[in-house]
């Protein structure tokens, strides 16, 4: 890989990891295979959220060799405000936001259709394709679904898909409407951007279980998450009918 700068990139790729050590190399193989040859300038932010297995180590020597890698070190406060931590990090130095996960359960080969999708979109949301759940994740994805119609008038097939292209401007114009710490970014923002009128773009994505590592997410804290989300969710409405009020 060879370096770039740090700033004015056409491209930043933001990636939250917590114990991911056993990723990395697949990770990186792919983002060099499909995002690193495709985008003239590009930086990959890792969030090291508070890992305890040595991913924070190892991402910070293969930073130490890679100028295009960045690497944030925070405290253990879940995947929501890391990611949102990587994109307040960048937001203001270049014109497109990669939002992706360490998991490699999205297969990076639809990402040059996804760069040339977002002409004329503020974003362009990943949907996963022939997803496979368990039966209570398949209950929360729905019942969110379904809050989100209700509560912002919007429908979005795969709100919490991890891979989310967005325009950086665009997401400094709604930034004010989300939670400083959001619990649940990735999902706060698509709805922002979908029920404040921003154009947005969808395309199809692959999906793969994960191949190593474990997710973290358990029934009961997925349950204490989803109400954590719904009432994230709210404020985000208020919030956004008080910028439209004072427009």
């Amino acid at each position: 890989m060879e370096e770039s700068g740090r700033s004015g990139c056409e491209l930043a790729v933001v990636i939250p990891a917590y114990n991911e050590l056993t990723n990395l190399n697949h990770l990186l193989q792919q983002l060099n295979e499909h995002i690193l040859r495709t985008v003239a300038t590009v930086l990959v932010i890792f969030v090291d959220d508070g890992s305890t297995d040595g991913t924070g180590a190892e991402l910070d020597r293969l930073a130490a060799e890679d100028g295009r890698l960045r690497v944030i070190h925070s405290a253990n406060e879940g995947h929501g405000r890391a990611l949102m931590a990587g994109v307040d990090s960048i937001v203001n130095s270049v014109e497109w936001i990669l939002l992706m996960d360490a998991d490699n359960e999205i297969d990076l080969g639809c990402f040059k259709n996804v760069w040339r999708a977002r002409m004329n979109s503020a974003a362009v949301l990943g949907v996963r394709r022939n997803r496979i759940s368990t039966w209570d994740r398949r209950i929360t994805s729905l019942g969110l679904k379904v809050f989100i119609l209700v509560i912002f008038g919007v429908y979005l097939k795969d709100a919490n898909a991890p891979f989310k292209l967005l325009n950086a401007r665009s997401l400094l114009q709604i930034r004010g409407s989300l939670a400083e710490k959001p619990r649940l970014s990735s999902v706060d923002i698509a709805v922002a951007l979908s029920s404040m009128g921003f154009s947005i773009a969808t395309y199809g994505v692959g999906y793969r279980p994960r191949q190593h590592g474990s997710s973290t997410l358990g029934r009961m804290r997925l349950a204490k998450l989803a109400m954590q989300s719904l009432f994230e969710l709210i404020c985000l409405r208020i919030a956004i009918l008080r910028s439209q009020v004072r427009s």
